[in-house]
C-alpha cells in the first residue's frame, strides 16, 4: 500500500505520455514534497548489447555546479622546479614549508614519486594515448547518441 504523498504524486503524472526534458523536470519539481535535495534516476534505451566490447557506452557528465568539492594540487619540489609546476598548473608550490606542515598534521601515508626525465616521457606518452582513446570514445558516443535519438524519434 503506497502513502499518501505518493498517491497525490502518482495522481498527476499520465504515465502514458511520454515527456519531453523540460517538461519532466517542471513536473518533478512540481510534485516533489521533500525537505531536502532528492535524486532522479534516468534510465535510457541505447538498443546496444554491453556484452560486446564495441558497444560499451561509457561517458561522464560533468554537472553545471560541479561536485561542490574543490580540488588542489600540490607538488612538493625545490625552487628549481616550481615555475615549471605553476605553469602546469598547480596551485600549491613548495617545499620545506609543505613538509613541515605535513609532518605537524601528522599525515601518515605521503606517496613518493621518484620523476626524472625518462619516466617523464613515459608519462606524456601515455597522456597522449589516453587522450587520443578519450576522443575516439567521445565520437563513438556521439553516434550513439545521435542513433538512439533517430530510433527514439520513430518509435
Amino acid at each position: 500500500m503506497a502513502g499518501k504523498k505518493y498517491r497525490n504524486a502518482a495522481l498527476k503524472i499520465d504515465r502514458f505520455h511520454e515527456y519531453d526534458l523540460v517538461d519532466a523536470v517542471e513536473k518533478v519539481r512540481e510534485i516533489t514534497e521533500a525537505k531536502f535535495d532528492a535524486t532522479v534516476d534516468i534510465a535510457v534505451k541505447l538498443g546496444v548489447d554491453p556484452r560486446h566490447a564495441d558497444q560499451v557506452v561509457r561517458g561522464t557528465v560533468m554537472l553545471p555546479h560541479g561536485t561542490g568539492k574543490t580540488v588542489s594540487v600540490l607538488v612538493v619540489c625545490k625552487e628549481a622546479k616550481a615555475d615549471e609546476a605553476r605553469e602546469a598548473g598547480a596551485d600549491l608550490v613548495g617545499f620545506e614549508e609543505y613538509i613541515e606542515k605535513i609532518q605537524d598534521e601528522h599525515i601518515a601515508e605521503i606517496n613518493k614519486i621518484k620523476q626524472n626525465d625518462e619516466e617523464k616521457e613515459q608519462a606524456l606518452l601515455k597522456i597522449k594515448q589516453l587522450e587520443e582513446q578519450l576522443a575516439s570514445e567521445r565520437s563513438r558516443f556521439a553516434a550513439l547518441t545521435s542513433l538512439n535519438d533517430e530510433y527514439c524519434e520513430r518509435i
